[in-house]
C-alpha cells in the first residue's frame, strides 16, 4: 500500500531518485520494490496487451519465459496472435517444455508427484498426448488443492483448481494483487491465467465448444478440463492441448513459488 502511493506521486524514475534521498534508512526495502516497479512497468503492460490478445485464441504467456524470450514474443507479436502461439508451440519443442517439466518435478509442492509428471512428459515428448494432457492437468490441480490452504487461511477453502463457478479466478485474482507491486510482470501472468481459467480450461462440457484437434491451436474453448477428464472431449490428444496443460503446471507451480515468499518472507 504504501509503495503504490509512493509510486503514485512520481510520474517518472528521476522523480522517484530525489524522494529516496530523503527517506529513512528503515524502509529501504520499499523504496526498492517501487524502483522494480517503475522499471518493470512498460515491459508489464507490452506483457498485458499480448496476454490479451493471446486469450482470444485460448493461450497465455507461461511465467517460466526468461526475460529474453518475452521480448523476442513481444517482437513477433507485431505480426500476428498466430504467430505468437506458433512460436510457443515451437519453443516447447526445442527447450520450454523441459525447462517447466524439470521446476516442477524439483518444487517442493510437486514432491509426490514426480513420477506422475516424469512419466506424462515422457508421453509428451513421444507424442503420446492422450496420455499426458490428463496427467499435467490433474497434479496441477491436486498440488494446488494439497497446498493453498496450508499458505492461506480462507475461511471456506478451495477445493478445486477449475471450479465453474467464479470463486476459484477470484482466489486468483487476489493472490495476484499480492505481487502487483513488487513484480508486476509476473502479476500480470498471473492475471490472464485466472481469465484463462474461467474462459475456457474450467468451461462447461458442452460438445460444441470442443473443437477439431488440427484447429486447436488457434481455436478458443479448445481445451475444457472438465471435457477431457469426464470423457466428452474424444479429440483433445495434440501438442497444442498438451503444451497448454504444461503451462496450467507453469503457472501453479510459480504462484505456489511466490506465495511462500510474498506470505512468509523468511521461507527459502
Amino acid at each position: 500500500m504504501y509503495a503504490q502511493a509512493l509510486l503514485d506521486g512520481c510520474s517518472t524514475l528521476a522523480e522517484l531518485e530525489k524522494i529516496i534521498h530523503g527517506i529513512p534508512e528503515q524502509v529501504g526495502p520499499v523504496v526498492e520494490a517501487v524502483r522494480r516497479h517503475v522499471l518493470a512497468m512498460p515491459m508489464a503492460e507490452l506483457i498485458a496487451a499480448l496476454n490479451a490478445r493471446l486469450l482470444e485464441h485460448g493461450w497465455f504467456l507461461p511465467p517460466s519465459l526468461a526475460e529474453e524470450e518475452l521480448r523476442e514474443a513481444l517482437t513477433i507479436a507485431d505480426g500476428s496472435s498466430e504467430a505468437v502461439i506458433q512460436w510457443l508451440l515451437d519453443l516447447g519443442e526445442r527447450s520450454l517444455t523441459a525447462t517447466i517439466a524439470q521446476r516442477a518435478i524439483s518444487h517442493e509442492a510437486f514432491r509426490g508427484r514426480r513420477r506422475a509428471l516424469a512419466e506424462a512428459l515422457a508421453a509428451h515428448r513421444a507424442g503420446r498426448y492422450f496420455l499426458s494432457v490428463p496427467v499435467f492437468l490433474a497434479q496441477a490441480e491436486g498440488a494446488f488443492i494439497e497446498s493453498i490452504d496450508s499458505l492461506i487461511d480462507y475461511e471456506q477453502p478451495r477445493t478445486s483448481l477449475f471450479s465453474k463457478e467464479a470463486k476459484t479466478g477470484s482466489a486468483l485474482l487476489e493472490l495476484a494483487e499480492l505481487l502487483r507491486v513488487s513484480d508486476p510482470i509476473k502479476a500480470n501472468h498471473f492475471f490472464a491465467f485466472a481469465e484463462a481459467l474461467q474462459r475456457e480450461l474450467s468451461a462447461s462440457m458442452r460438445v460444441d465448444r470442443v473443437a477439431p484437434c488440427s484447429s486447436r491451436g488457434l481455436q478458443a474453448g479448445s481445451l475444457s478440463r472438465h471435457a477431457v477428464m469426464h470423457g466428452i472431449d474424444k479429440a483433445y490428444g495434440c501438442l497444442e492441448n498438451s503444451t497448454k496443460a504444461l503451462f496450467v503446471l507453469d503457472e501453479i507451480r510459480e504462484l505456489l513459488d511466490h506465495l511462500v515468499h510474498v506470505l512468509d518472507p523468511g521461507e527459502g
